[in-house]
């Protein structure tokens, strides 16, 4: 049967889609995607079953080449699951500022509010995520110009910083966590950096 060919000199393999990134295997593109459960061949000599099984072996992603059911390329593109990275599901969340007491200064003027005042206005801002991470122990670092906080899970792990600078924390990790960044007596011009990475 000319239908059973393949399955004699070739491998079968199965795949499931996932959405473009960028950078490669860093942050998902926007919109919805639904992954898809695929097969193609690839020859049971090629190098390529070679990568491929490499690849599988080190939990790597990979990006096929494919023409009419075979595989003609194999690029290895990033871990699978973000292994260095954690993968973020943000859903009905994002900065909220909120007005710090005493900001009021109550002294009589004639001048009337405009971009500069709120530019120069401090106010706490919140963000909130969750995360997916890969185990093992995971650093935070957080530059930022004010005070900051970050919670895992409703719990503090780092940053009890007053001023600024750069504090740096690690904490050990496993699966889906949620984590909360608060920075207070910032400003429209404030700006921060964060890093969290896996480091082993």
């Amino acid at each position: 049967m000319p239908g059973a060919a393949p399955a004699i000199s070739h491998v079968k393999v199965v795949y499931a889609t996932a959405p473009g990134q960028t950078p490669e295997g860093d942050v998902s593109d926007n919109g919805t995607f639904t992954p898809q459960r695929l097969t193609a061949w690839v020859h049971d000599d090629s190098p390529l079953l070679a990568r491929l099984e490499a690849a599988l072996r080190d939990s790597l992603q990979v990006k096929l080449g494919l023409s009419a059911g075979q595989i003609h390329e194999v690029e290895l593109a990033s871990h699978l699951g973000s292994a260095a990275r954690p993968i973020w599901i943000v859903e009905e969340s994002g900065f909220c500022a909120e007005k710090d007491a005493g900001t009021c200064t109550n002294v009589p003027t004639i001048q009337g509010p405009g971009g500069s005042t709120f530019a120069t206005l401090a106010h706490t801002v919140t963000w909130s995520g969750k995360g997916y991470f890969q185990e093992g122990i995971w650093r935070f670092v957080l530059e930022s110009s004010g005070a900051g906080e970050l919670k895992i899970d409703e719990k503090a792990i780092c940053c009890a910083k007053s001023g600024q600078g750069s504090a740096m924390e690690h904490a050990y990790l496993n699966g889906l966590h949620c984590v909360e960044l608060v920075l207070a007596g910032v400003t429209c011009t404030s700006s921060f950096t964060i890093q969290i990475y896996r480091i082993r």
